[in-house]
């Protein structure tokens, strides 16, 4: 009897940890259709100065006023509109 209950305990155990890895794969899966995509005929602005891995960015604080050339990455503040 002790035994089928520790068999059931982990066939249980086994289960459920099969579903949490299941539930978060989905959860990563949500999250990344979601994340942030550059507006339509936006570019980044990079110079041969500092090369393709920097990019044109503003400094994310409070103010938003000052410019920079960060690492390139998927940033709303290095996509650029010229008009």
């Amino acid at each position: 009897m002790t035994r089928m209950i520790s068999n059931s305990k982990t066939k249980r155990g086994r289960i459920l940890k099969s579903c949490a890895l299941t539930l978060m794969g989905i959860v990563f899966f949500i999250m990344v259709s979601f994340a942030f995509q550059p507006p339509a005929a936006a570019e980044r602005l990079q110079t041969q100065f500092t090369g393709e891995n920097k990019c044109l960015d503003i400094v994310n604080d409070a103010n938003d006023n000052q410019l920079i050339m960060a690492d390139c990455g998927n940033f709303s503040g290095q996509f650029w509109k010229i008009r």
